[in-house]
């Protein structure tokens, strides 16, 4: 997943904005968000609550998934003129991306769970 969004989050032809919404697509398009994937990281993220190794493994991914986070919206603000509490809109972001993969570990047949992220983006950007 990482490797995908950091791939993306390096697109030179696409805006700030257009790299932000190109990694939260990303995580919702396969391979990234497959049957499979969401499956198994619910079953990780269960697994790592009772485990100091898987949680110090997850503490790890999601540090690192906050700083491109983080740059991704610092740019995206700073493109737009907006004067955002970065942090806040990152740790927002990722809740309501995480609360997404839930729901599509709920009902795979979920219509554009990244919609709803995109959609907080473009209201603390102001566009």
């Amino acid at each position: 997943m990482l490797r995908v969004m950091d791939r993306l989050a390096d697109q030179t032809d696409l805006t700030a904005a257009g790299r932000l919404d190109a990694v939260i697509r990303a995580a919702f398009d396969p391979p990234v968000s497959s049957a499979t994937n969401v499956s198994a990281w619910l079953g990780f993220w269960h697994a790592a609550r009772n485990d100091k190794r898987l949680r110090a493994i997850n503490r790890s991914i999601y540090q690192r998934y906050r700083d491109l986070m983080t740059r991704l919206v610092h740019d995206a603000a700073v493109e737009a003129g907006a004067d955002v509490d970065v942090p806040e809109v990152v740790s927002t972001l990722i809740s309501l991306m995480d609360g997404a993969w839930v729901n599509l570990a709920i009902d795979a047949g979920t219509d554009a769970p990244e919609a709803s992220s995109m959609a907080y983006v473009r209201l603390m950007m102001g566009r």
